[in-house]
């Protein structure tokens, strides 16, 4: 499956984010997750071990 890449931008904060050709899944890397919310990447790593 081939997903398109779209820029994701708001303010100073700028993401190339792979979206499903559905358009439905939008997928970020943990280091992209962190920099959305402006925290460590292990933070990200932490939660996601949670789930």
């Amino acid at each position: 499956m081939i997903n398109d890449i779209i820029i994701f931008k708001n303010g100073e904060l700028e993401l190339e984010v792979s979206v499903s050709k559905d358009r439905e899944d939008v997928w970020l890397s943990q280091e992209q997750m962190a920099k959305l919310f402006s925290v460590d990447r292990t933070r990200i790593s932490r939660h996601i071990n949670n789930i």
